[in-house]
């Protein structure tokens, strides 16, 4: 099994906090962040692989709205960092959201 931890640049991005402000949805948010990390991304259909080794995690909050973690996955470590997470409605991630998670990655590689 591998292990998760959560991004936290110790000013406005904790993804941990994000998590737990999720409510009725940080648990099962948590049971299918430990589903990826035991089978990996690509055997969850809440997942979607977004390219440079970044993962979409998308879960239902409301009719169309979404509560989405960006994470990736570090080899040589077994190890999956959850590098962002926001809400957002059918649009997902922007180009923005994907930046920022790249540039968060790069710090862990």
């Amino acid at each position: 099994m591998h292990e998760v931890y959560f991004h936290n640049d110790g000013k406005d991005h904790d993804v941990g906090n994000f998590v737990i402000s999720l409510g009725d949805y940080q648990v099962d948010t948590l049971e299918d962040l430990m589903v990826v990390a035991q089978a990996g991304p690509e055997f969850m259909e809440r997942c979607q692989d977004l390219g440079s080794g970044i993962w979409e995690y998308r879960r239902s909050l409301a009719p169309a709205r979404y509560a989405i973690l960006l994470f990736t996955f570090l080899q040589e470590s077994n190890v999956y960092i959850v590098l962002h997470g926001f809400r957002a409605g059918r649009e997902g991630t922007t180009s923005s959201d994907l930046r920022h998670a790249k540039q968060v990655a790069k710090a862990y590689r």
